[in-house]
């Protein structure tokens, strides 16, 4: 989910209206993929990129 938000920041989108709309979508269509990550944070679990990071 990560890597489909990265690619909506990435697009060369003309205003930011657009551009959070993109995002927007993307979230809407993998809700699953950010409840997950907000079930890994309360684990102790952050992710950057494709690594795991453990915290506090």
């Amino acid at each position: 989910m990560l890597l489909a938000i990265k690619k909506q920041l990435n697009k060369n989108i003309g205003n930011l209206e657009d551009k959070m709309e993109s995002l927007k979508t993307a979230i809407v269509n993998k809700p699953e993929r950010f409840d997950e990550v907000g079930k890994e944070r309360e684990k102790g679990i952050a992710w950057i990129g494709t690594t795991p990071f453990f915290v506090a």
